[in-house]
């Protein structure tokens, strides 16, 4: 009695069609994924604009920023950076709440404070949105990266930002464009590790560059 079935030669094509539509199906599942963190963090950094623009309404004068709050810390009570991350949304949730609670930048990178790259144990410090406002052309008194200078140049009094979905906070050398307001930023040594690049999906939906929003402009 003959048995019916498939040949070694039918199962090896069923097997090669299989993996060619896996090998097509996955990278798009992937984009979808980042192309929906996207827009999460574009709706996250729309209501931090919300809660800023608030707060600013009812003091005259925006949130203080990461590194305003960094620099307020007395350093003899051996507070760290972490502390700084936190009480920028401190002000905008107490006492009165503009925002129930910060949103976390899914783009974030485990054990590193966003501003700096600083490793930290406090994990949710380092999930939360880096935040600045911007009163000089410096920032409180430190050099600023290429797209906060262009934010200050543009009369922008804050700027949020995510990592993007490249999870990189340290400049691209293949893009960096160093802008400088004279007499204010003496030395490049004193950049700060920003990249000089927004985030552009028509360059790759995973590319490199901050998604960023400010009181003037979202990217």
């Amino acid at each position: 009695m003959k048995r019916k079935g498939f040949t070694l030669i039918e199962l090896l094509i069923v097997v090669a069609i299989i993996a060619i539509l896996a090998a097509i199906a996955i990278p798009n599942f992937l984009e979808a994924q980042t192309r929906s963190k996207v827009s999460r963090v574009k709706s996250d950094l729309r209501n931090i604009a919300t809660a800023v623009e608030a707060y600013t309404v009812d003091w005259g004068v925006t949130p203080i920023g990461f590194w305003e709050s960094a620099q307020w810390q007395p350093a003899h009570f051996g507070l760290s950076e972490d502390l700084g991350m936190i009480m920028v949304y401190v002000r905008m949730t107490t006492p009165v709440a503009y925002m129930t609670a910060p949103p976390l930048d899914v783009f974030s990178r485990q054990n590193l404070i966003a501003h700096t790259g600083n490793r930290t144990t406090n994990d949710y410090a380092a999930r939360l949105f880096a935040y600045n406002s911007i009163r000089d052309a410096t920032l409180q008194g430190r050099a600023m990266a290429a797209v906060y200078v262009s934010a200050y140049m543009q009369g922008a009094t804050w700027i949020a930002h995510s990592l993007g979905p490249s999870y990189d906070y340290t400049p691209d050398t293949r893009g960096k464009q160093i802008v400088r307001v004279p007499a204010r930023l003496p030395s490049t040594s004193q950049y700060m590790g920003y990249p000089d690049l927004i985030y552009d999906p028509t360059n790759g939906t995973i590319s490199y560059g901050y998604i960023i929003r400010d009181s003037k402009e979202a990217y």
